[in-house]
């Protein structure tokens, strides 16, 4: 069985390998604050440096590749 944390890397690095993007920028870490969930992960931030683009819109694209 999966841990919640290997699910979402999972999903994430699929959505990154149909994108053409560098799964190794993939980072999924516990919260700082729980009132936002159990997981988080700054590839918005990371991937909207490099794409150009703000976190807002790389957040949209990997929601898209994960519906």
């Amino acid at each position: 069985m999966s841990t919640p944390k290997e699910l979402i890397t999972r999903m994430l690095t699929s959505v990154f390998e149909q994108q053409g993007w560098n799964s190794s920028l993939i980072d999924v870490v516990p919260s700082p604050d729980t009132r936002f969930g159990d997981y988080a992960t700054p590839v918005a931030l990371k991937l909207g440096k490099i794409l150009g683009k703000s976190p807002q819109e790389v957040a949209t694209l990997i929601i898209g590749g994960i519906k």
